[in-house]
């Protein structure tokens, strides 16, 4: 009887726990930022990389961004799942003009083991071009399995 009860109470732990880590998706709700951070290179994976402490660079240093989302959908292919997100990066000088642009970069192809509804995207940013000064990084990221699409913007500064 004790182990019966306690297999049990392992099963619903662990069903609670999944619920909670990987989300319902919700068709009707909008893609969403969760996470916006500087890191100090590329992200390893979903919640794994290094944080960089602060949003100051020195010129020719990369500037790494990664965006986790929530509420994006996984599909089955073969015995894996896939998340797909692509985004637009546009760069804005302090002054208002904008200095780059690009569509769908960084398309990003997640393979996990159980279905998802959480994502995570990242870019580069070469400064070797920039002057100092302040920046502001506009993007947008897609949802290629859903046509979702969310909005979420930072700075930088060169100095």
């Amino acid at each position: 009887m004790k182990k019966s009860f306690l297999l049990t109470a392992i099963i619903f732990i662990y069903a609670m726990a999944s619920a909670l880590c990987y989300g319902e998706y919700d068709a009707a709700a909008p893609l969403k930022i969760e996470r916006v951070e500087f890191l100090s290179g590329k992200p390893k994976g979903y919640g794994r990389f290094q944080l960089r402490d602060g949003d100051n660079f020195k010129k020719a240093e990369d500037v790494f961004i990664y965006i986790e989302v929530a509420n994006c959908v996984s599909e089955r292919e073969t015995r894996y799942y896939y998340t797909r997100l692509t985004m637009d990066v546009d760069i804005y000088y302090e002054d208002g003009l904008k200095i780059y642009s690009v569509e769908d970069t960084n398309f990003s192809d997640v393979q996990f083991n159980n279905k998802r509804h959480e994502g995570y995207i990242w870019t580069k940013i070469e400064t070797s071009y920039l002057k100092e000064g302040e920046y502001k990084v506009e993007m947008t990221i897609r949802d290629e399995n859903s046509d979702k699409e969310a909005f979420t913007l930072t700075t930088f500064r060169i100095l």
